[in-house]
C-alpha cells in the first residue's frame, strides 16, 4: 500500500514514472547515435581517400601513367566504400537489409505473404521513376538558370563530368548510392524513426542529406530525392531497393546530362523533354504510391 500510494504521489506531483524516464533517455541516446554516425561516416571517408593517396604515393613514377580525373574517381569510390563500410559495422542492426518484398511489413514476408519473384514486380516502376525523375529535375534546374548561381555547383560538375565512363558507373551507380543510403536511410531515417517518429525522420533525414551536398543547387535536388527515398525505404522495408532507385538515378544523370550533354540542347527539345520526364515520373509516383490517386467518383 505504501508503495502504491508513493507512485499515486509521483504522478500527482508531475514526476516521471521509471518508463517515462527511460524513454527519453534512449531517445537522447538515439539521437547522440545519430551525430556520432555522420561523424563516423566523414571519418571513414576520410580514411579512403588517405589509402588512395598512399597508393598513389607508393606507385612513384608509375602513377603519372593514369590521369586525374582517374585517380578522383578512384579516390570517390574508396571514401564512399569507407565511410559506408564502417557504418554497416557499427549500425548494421538500425538497417533492414532484407531483399524488396512488395508491401512489405515488419515481418518477414509483406503483408499478402508475397516472395519470390512477385517481390520485384514495382522494380519496372521504381527504376522508371528514378530516371525520369533525377533527368526532369536537372532539366529543370537548367531551364530556371539555377546552376548559374552557384559556382560550387558548377566546379563540382564539372569534377563528375570528368571521371571517367567506367569509374563513374562505379562511383555513381554502385559506391555513392550504397554508402548514402545506408547512412541516411538505414542509419539516420532509421534511428530517427525510433527517437521521434516517421513523419519528422523523412524531413530530419532529407535535410542532412541536402546539407551534406554542400552547395544550393545539388542541395534542393538532394532535398527532394532524400524525402522521396525516406517514402520508398519505409514502404519498400529494404535498403537494396533505395540502393537501386538512387543508383539508377545517378546513372542516368552522368551519362545523359554529363556525357550526352543533354542539358545543352535546343530550348523547345529541353522543355519538351522536361515536361515528359517530369510527367512520366508523376505517372510512376501514382503507381507506386496508390494513396496518391484521386479517387474517382468521389462526390462533394
Amino acid at each position: 500500500m505504501n508503495a502504491k500510494k508513493g507512485r499515486m504521489d509521483r504522478k500527482d506531483r508531475g514526476g516521471e514514472s521509471p518508463k517515462q524516464s527511460g524513454g527519453r533517455v534512449r531517445t537522447v541516446g538515439t539521437v547522440i547515435s545519430l551525430f556520432a554516425a555522420l561523424l563516423v561516416y566523414e571519418l571513414g571517408m576520410q580514411a579512403g581517400l588517405w589509402a588512395v593517396l598512399s597508393v598513389r604515393e607508393r606507385l612513384g613514377d608509375a602513377a603519372a601513367g593514369i590521369s586525374q580525373a582517374a585517380w578522383l574517381g578512384l579516390g570517390g569510390i574508396a571514401m564512399q566504400l569507407a565511410g559506408g563500410a564502417v557504418c554497416c559495422i557499427l549500425w548494421r542492426k538500425w538497417i533492414a537489409w532484407r531483399l524488396p518484398q512488395r508491401n512489405a511489413s515488419p515481418g518477414p514476408a509483406g503483408e499478402n505473404g508475397k516472395r519470390g519473384s512477385e517481390a520485384f514486380r514495382d522494380v519496372p516502376v521504381l527504376l522508371g521513376m528514378a530516371a525520369c525523375l533525377a533527368l526532369g529535375l536537372n532539366l529543370f534546374m537548367g531551364l530556371i538558370r539555377l546552376p548559374d548561381l552557384s559556382q560550387s555547383f558548377q566546379d563540382t560538375a564539372s569534377a563528375q563530368a570528368a571521371v571517367p565512363l567506367w569509374l563513374g558507373l562505379v562511383l555513381y551507380g554502385l559506391a555513392s548510392p550504397f554508402s548514402e543510403e545506408v547512412l541516411f536511410r538505414g542509419v539516420l531515417y532509421g534511428g530517427a524513426k525510433k527517437a521521434f517518429g516517421r513523419r519528422t525522420a523523412v524531413f530530419f533525414s532529407g535535410i542532412l542529406f541536402a546539407v551534406s551536398h554542400g552547395n544550393p543547387v545539388q542541395g534542393i535536388y538532394a532535398l527532394i530525392m532524400g524525402i522521396l527515398l525516406a517514402c520508398i525505404y519505409e514502404k519498400a522495408g529494404s535498403i537494396w531497393t533505395v540502393v537501386l532507385f538512387h543508383g539508377v538515378g545517378n546513372i542516368a544523370v552522368f551519362l545523359a546530362i554529363d556525357r550526352w550533354d543533354l542539358g545543352n540542347t535546343g530550348l523547345l527539345m529541353r522543355i519538351a523533354a522536361c515536361v515528359v520526364l517530369l510527367a512520366a515520373a508523376a505517372g510512376c509516383l501514382a503507381a507506386y504510391f496508390p494513396q496518391l490517386r484521386p479517387r474517382a467518383g468521389k462526390r462533394a
